[in-house]
């Protein structure tokens, strides 16, 4: 009759025909086409749902289908440091907490107002962290305590031990030398809400005999 069902994406065109009557000609053939667009949908992929604290994030939400300018728009509250840009759909930033975030982006087709939208959570893990620790120079009994650094790629405080408690034993950043040997000192950091344990750093030494005569 006069319903058109939309069937799948393409170019549609409806004949318009008058077959007479015995008063009537046939009419000349009337056709109009207009364009069938896909269905408007949007699409996050897995692979950009995590990242880390304080390293650069983007997330590109993508979609297809409709006709027109496309905007998005979000539900939810993003990690501080991430924002969406409305006109790309990307999110990113450089997230300053470590968290998980269940958020849901809209994107609407400003031609037809239509709209689709998806739901996901994006996850914010703890930073890596590295220590540096120089060599340490061999020392003689006897030439009194020393104390030993090192920093952490997060700023935290590096903790020392001593792995040869026979040989030297470590106060806060004070090695003491016990006796002759060789003295390894561990470096640790363990971390903290935002920062993984960094891996352990030891420095070895030798210590020689205090010089007789």
């Amino acid at each position: 009759s006069t319903t058109v069902t939309l069937v799948s994406a393409g170019t549609c065109t409806i004949n318009a025909d008058q077959a007479g009557n015995s008063y009537y000609s046939a009419a000349t053939q009337v056709q109009q086409s207009f364009t069938v667009a896909a269905a408007l949908t949007i699409t996050t992929p897995n692979s950009g749902l995590s990242g880390t604290y304080n390293s650069s994030y983007s997330l590109a939400i993508s979609s297809s289908g409709g006709t027109g300018t496309k905007t998005f728009s979000l539900t939810g509250t993003l990690q501080a440091g991430l924002s969406l840009n409305t006109s790309t759909g990307t999110i990113s930033g450089t997230p300053t907490e470590v968290s998980d975030k269940a958020v849901t982006v809209t994107v609407t087709d400003q031609a037809s107002a239509t709209a689709t939208t998806t739901s996901f959570t994006i996850s914010i893990g703890r930073a890596s962290q590295s220590i540096t620790f120089g060599a340490l120079s061999n020392k003689t009994m006897g030439t009194g305590t020393f104390t030993v650094s090192a920093t952490a790629s997060s700023s935290l405080t590096v903790a020392f031990t001593s792995a040869t408690t026979g040989v030297c034993t470590v106060s806060s950043t004070t090695v003491t030398l016990v006796s002759a040997g060789t003295c390894t000192i561990n470096a640790d950091q363990a971390g903290n809400s935002y920062y993984s344990a960094a891996t352990q750093v030891q420095q070895s030494f030798t210590v020689a005999a205090a010089l007789t005569i």
